[in-house]
């Protein structure tokens, strides 16, 4: 599976300053139908390197491939009353340790007054929605990233200085988008318009926005759009931050739009198109005129 991030500047120090796009891998465990079958681990990675080898010709040189961050889930962890936590020594990628490598990084973008968006892309069975959204007491990215905000709103100490926090979620479903905050019973059958404007970018128009005070609360959204969720749908959950500063008896407000997607195996055309539109970032981070979709 794989899981990207993308901002309109650097995401981190660490990342090159021209970077706008952060790309991971995320090999998991086999499942029961893998086990059965006696399949064999044909990927190994070392640092943020995944490298592929040829089960049937062991003494081939494997092929390389190097991304931002290669999370090893395959093996290494343990069951610890439902919660799958790394052994000692292991190089075991949990849950947590996705989320700081790559939602940390989102909330710093988001923070610095940034449009941000992470999704999650694979085949069906790839393990996208468990990294996204998890099981259990595994939280995925989305449950962190949501705690993650308001414990730092918690944190700010400045009089002059509020938060405002919006949730809305939607999913696509043969090319029609529908509010996943309304039933789907009372959906309409042609779906919502896709709109933009400068100030937002790319927004679904008529998309109900839920303002939210704690996790508690955004918890239950998150939990009410996971009941009207149809699969195979792509879902999409967008944040909406305000940092209101008075200063003098006037507002400045910053706002930033923190979408998370979980995109659904689209076959080869979804595979082009994300194919063609990290060419183009790719292009335009060297400083190439590109039309980025």
């Amino acid at each position: 599976q794989g899981i990207g991030t993308g901002n309109a500047a650097s995401l981190r120090p660490t990342v090159m300053a021209a970077e706008a796009v952060c790309v991971g891998v995320r090999v998991r465990p086999f499942n029961e139908r893998e086990n059965s079958l006696g399949a064999t681990v044909c990927i190994d990675m070392d640092g943020p390197t995944t490298s592929i080898r040829k089960v049937e010709e062991p003494d081939s040189v494997p092929t390389n491939f190097t991304f931002d961050a290669s999370f090893w889930s395959h093996d290494g962890f343990e069951n610890d009353d439902g919660n799958f936590r790394p052994l000692t020594g292991s190089d075991y990628a949990d849950q947590a340790h996705v989320f700081e490598t790559f939602g940390e990084r989102l909330l710093d973008s988001a923070w610095a007054g940034h449009h941000c968006c992470l999704l999650a892309h694979g085949e069906n069975g790839a393990g996208k929605s468990y990294s996204m959204v998890g099981y259990g007491k595994n939280k995925g990215i989305i449950p962190r990233v949501c705690e993650e905000i308001f414990k730092r709103v918690g944190r700010n100490d400045n009089p002059e200085l509020r938060y405002e926090v919006a949730i809305s979620a939607s999913e696509i479903i043969n090319d029609v988008v529908q509010d996943l905050l309304v039933l789907p019973e009372t959906q309409p059958r042609e779906g919502l318009e896709i709109r933009e404007i400068k100030s937002l970018g790319i927004y679904v128009d008529k998309l109900e926005r839920r303002p939210v005070h704690s996790y508690e609360a955004i918890e239950q959204v998150m939990d009410e759009a996971t009941r009207n969720h149809r699969l195979p749908g792509h879902r999409f959950t967008c944040i909406e931050l305000k940092q209101v500063t008075t200063k003098g008896g006037h507002e400045f407000t910053k706002v930033s739009m923190i979408n998370l997607v979980d995109l659904k195996a689209g076959g080869y055309p979804m595979h082009q198109a994300l194919h063609q539109l990290v060419k183009k970032l790719a292009s335009k981070s060297e400083g190439k005129k590109v039309v980025v979709p």
